[in-house]
């Protein structure tokens, strides 16, 4: 992976580190009594934020995959062509989960974001290594 598609990888991972912090910041005000704003309304906009960086991630899983089917065939058993592999295959697994996240159904959001978002942080990051 070059250090363009892994500064990019990398600024999708934290973008969706601040969707974290947002879902959390909104649990806790909601343990405060501070529930000013509609959860539905709230939930889709943390969906609509999920599909561009779904977008994006697939964009640079695609990019990653011309970059190792472009390689000579001399560098096709190096570390470099097994470091492009490994990057997009964790791309794909976090895409994976970000389109269930970026899809399911608005009450089940919550419960099913706690489940995976680990996951998906810990494949962004892997992806940008």
């Amino acid at each position: 992976m070059n250090n363009t598609r892994r500064k990019q990888i990398e600024k999708q991972a934290v973008a969706f580190e601040k969707i974290v912090n947002e879902i959390e910041q909104k649990a806790a005000d909601e343990e405060l009594g501070k529930n000013d704003v509609d959860y539905d309304k709230i939930v889709s906009h943390w969906q609509k934020q999920l599909e561009d960086i779904q977008s994006a991630v697939e964009e640079l899983c695609t990019e990653e995959d011309d970059f190792r089917e472009n390689m000579p065939d001399s560098l096709q058993d190096s570390d470099k062509y097994s470091d492009s592999e490994a990057a997009s295959e964790a791309m794909t697994e976090a895409y994976v989960e970000i389109e269930l996240l970026a899809s399911c159904e608005i009450e089940d959001f919550n419960e099913f974001f706690h489940e995976k978002q680990e996951e998906i942080i810990t494949k962004l990051y892997e992806a940008a290594e």
